[in-house]
Formats: structure tokens, sequence, C-alpha cells
């Protein structure tokens, strides 16, 4: 057993880092993806709400979107839930999945409904995305 585990609330985490048992991580840690609870209120009621329609429409289930647009299931539904501000390559994904033929007007009703929410795309992000959808077209 390590020492440190032997201490109170010292049990170890991965990579044998301190785990922080019973504390959540800081409030702010992640702030910049998750809206506050008004914007997350709007964002469900415009954006969230839109997206839902547009699948529910197509008769897309949540996992069903996730899996033509390349994205976790999760993170359709915190959009939907409005527990998530979208960004740029994020809509161009889901546009793509709810509209494999002409995704760009989908694209943009997506956008004007996020409004001033949607977050600009950062270089990591698009690699990611990029990245997952060569994986999933390899398959």
């Amino acid at each position: 057993m390590h020492a440190d585990a032997a201490e109170p609330g010292g049990s170890l985490g991965r990579g044998g880092r301190r785990a922080h048992v019973g504390q959540r991580p800081p409030a702010d840690r992640w702030a910049p993806g998750r809206p506050g609870p008004e914007e997350a209120a709007r964002l469900a009621a415009t954006f969230g709400a839109l997206l839902r329609r547009l699948r529910t429409q197509r008769g897309l289930s949540v996992r069903g979107l996730a899996n033509r647009a390349v994205l976790a299931a999760s993170t359709v539904s915190r959009l939907e839930r409005g527990r998530r501000r979208p960004r740029p390559v994020v809509l161009a994904a889901l546009a793509r999945g709810l509209a494999p033929a002409d995704p760009e007007p989908v694209r943009e009703v997506l956008a004007a409904a996020a409004g001033a929410s949607l977050r600009p795309d950062t270089e990591a992000g698009v690699r990611a995305h990029r990245r997952r959808a060569r994986r999933r077209a390899a398959r």
C-alpha cells in the first residue's frame, strides 16, 4: 500500500496522484464550455429545443445522431439540455448527421440558434474531430 493511501483522505487516483476524495473540481475549471444557469436555460429553450426537434423529425435517437455526427452521445445530450456551449466544428458535425446530402443550411440554422453562446473552435478540437471521423470511416 502506498504511504499516502494510509492517510485519511489520502487515496490515490490514476497515475498515483492523490485523488480529491469527496471534493469537486473548482467551479471554474471547465467554465468556458459550461454555461451559467441563465445561459443554460436560454440555450435549452432555443438551440437545444431546435436540435431535439430536428433530431426527432428525422427519427434519430441521441445515440443515432451522435454516431452519424461522429460525436459522443453525452455531447449531443448536453447540447440539447443547454449544459454545453457549441463550437462551429460540432455544429458542422451535427449538420452532417442531420442532413448528409446538404448540411450547410442546417449548420446555419443551428449557428443562428446558438447565437452569442457559440464558442470559437480550437486547433486541437478540430484535429480531434477529424481524427475521430477518419477512424470512423476506416471501420
